[in-house]
């Protein structure tokens, strides 16, 4: 919600386009840790996004 909020504010398409490939890319990168951590199975990560 705060990425939207964020990303509805900018000016410039391409700084949309930038923030929202980052935004997405953190929150895959959270998961991919919580599996290394060994924290979640891959299955419950998965199921988190879904």
């Amino acid at each position: 919600m705060v990425a939207y909020l964020i990303m509805n504010e900018m000016k410039g398409n391409t700084l949309k386009w930038a923030m929202g490939i980052g935004f997405v890319c953190l929150v895959l990168l959270i998961g991919v840790s919580r599996i290394i951590m060994k924290v979640h199975l891959p299955t419950d990560i998965l199921a988190g996004f879904g």
